[in-house]
């Protein structure tokens, strides 16, 4: 499990994240879901919208466009908060020919051949009842992914996903990317295209950084001097 980055928004909700702290954040695993997997929980806040907007980028990047939410009734896992457990369904469009329109309505229940589904998350969301009454409209089953699938992570204290942990440790210097990473950061940093999905996280790694950056510079300087003087 990473942390992946592919595109400039994903990129930026990650700086996001770092910036504002969120990988300091206490947060807790329990075993609630009854399959063996432990679902990740905040103990101090809601996850807020910082995360919100990072699941938000990935769920984008992977071209979904639309959501189901099953209400599995209240479960209070933490006192603080008044959570209900909710399963979000993700569905892609059918048609790869919709125009901007066709993924902006919301959808009845009767629509289910126009979508196929991609991922289900089960989370925590606090005051979903209030967040329901607000958004929802009784007649639709599907809704566009933009509609408020922010305010549900906002307002979530679980995450569906291991990102936290992952945060955690890239933050701290705990997370072992792969040679094929460092070669790739190294070609990213030394021909100055530093797209940024790969960052040095502490001052020993930027100086390294930094001269091999400058080494970098001088050695394709001198085999694109070597190579002229050659065909002369």
């Amino acid at each position: 499990m990473n942390i992946k980055a592919y595109n400039r928004d994903i990129n930026m909700s990650i700086k996001n994240l770092i910036v504002s702290n969120e990988y300091v954040r206490p947060i807790l695993k329990l075993d609630v879901l009854n399959n063996n997997n432990k679902s990740i929980f905040v103990v101090d806040k809601t996850l807020g919208s910082n995360w919100a907007n990072y699941y938000y980028s990935t769920n984008i990047n992977k071209g979904i466009n639309y959501m189901s939410i099953y209400n599995m009734g209240e479960d209070k896992i933490n006192g603080r908060f008044n959570t209900c457990k909710i399963k979000v369904c993700f569905y892609k469009f059918k048609n790869d020919n919709y125009n901007m329109q066709d993924i902006q309505a919301e959808y009845g229940k009767e629509f289910s051949n126009n979508f196929y589904k991609v991922d289900t998350w089960y989370l925590w969301v606090n005051n979903y009842e209030t967040i329901k009454k607000n958004y929802f409209k009784q007649k639709y089953y599907f809704y566009p992914l933009n509609f408020f699938f922010q305010k549900l992570m906002t307002n979530s204290i679980s995450f569906p996903d291991e990102s936290p942990i992952v945060l955690q440790k890239v933050s701290n210097g705990n997370f072992k990317y792969s040679i094929w990473n460092f070669i790739y950061f190294s070609a990213v940093t030394i021909t100055t295209l530093g797209y940024g999905d790969i960052l040095p996280n502490s001052t020993m790694v930027r100086i390294i950084v930094v001269i091999e950056t400058m080494m970098g510079i001088i050695i394709t300087g001198m085999l694109a001097s070597c190579a002229f003087l050659n065909k002369k």
